[in-house]
């Protein structure tokens, strides 16, 4: 795992995961600064860096585990595949050491992102394309509401909600995703902005894996 300043090229911290596994998705706890990583070894699925630096906890989630996110109270959701090949979310609570696993209903498609939009845990379908609002309580998870996106023909790629706004990776033509799209979240609908050229690189050259947003202040 490697972590850069804003707007920074050079690496300012590097972390390194047991047994060599390779990262996934991962996500910062905003309450502990908590660093959470999706990856694969024979000790775990889930590595939990604490407070981003050291060695990590690891986690068994009883997932084939895909992405990760955590809400606003410390409690880390898991997406994936769990018996039966069947789409499934897996619950860290905070302070708690076993992961808790609900079976989402088919309609959810392949996991891709998930994240706190702020009210609910959203997951993203990487083939359908929609993002899911779910609310887990008891022994379930539900879909609340789903966020349609228009403009996506194919494939999408991990997504990131920011500011009323989703921005994902897609392509229009072709296998490689080299466009980035803006839409409005949780309302969906139509793209309203999309990202076609980055500085000298062709399109033929370019495909994104994930996107986020980098947020800086500056004082005045």
């Amino acid at each position: 795992m490697t972590e850069f300043a804003h707007g920074g090229t050079q690496p300012i911290a590097t972390l390194t995961l047991p047994d060599g596994g390779a990262a996934d998705g991962c996500s910062v706890d905003p309450m502990t600064n908590n660093l959470a990583v999706v990856f694969k070894s024979s000790g775990g699925d889930i590595a939990v860096f604490p407070n981003e630096q050291g060695t990590p906890s690891l986690y068994r989630t009883g997932l084939d585990s895909t992405y990760c996110g955590y809400d606003d109270k410390g409690d880390l959701y898991v997406n994936g595949y769990g018996g039966g090949g069947a789409y499934s979310l897996g619950e860290l609570p905070l302070g708690s050491g076993t992961f808790n696993v609900y079976k989402l209903d088919n309609s959810v498609g392949t996991p891709g992102q998930v994240q706190w939009d702020g009210q609910y845990i959203s997951y993203e379908s990487l083939d359908t394309p929609a993002i899911f609002r779910l609310s887990v309580s008891g022994s379930q998870a539900k879909i609340v509401s789903t966020v349609s996106l228009r403009g996506i023909k194919h494939r999408l790629m991990p997504s990131w909600i920011y500011n009323n706004n989703v921005m994902i990776p897609y392509n229009i033509r072709g296998s490689r995703q080299n466009v980035v799209g803006a839409w409005k979240y949780p309302k969906g609908g139509r793209v309203i902005r999309s990202i076609r050229k980055f500085d000298s690189f062709k399109k033929r050259e370019i495909m994104f894996a994930g996107v986020t947003v980098s947020v800086h202040s500056y004082l005045k």
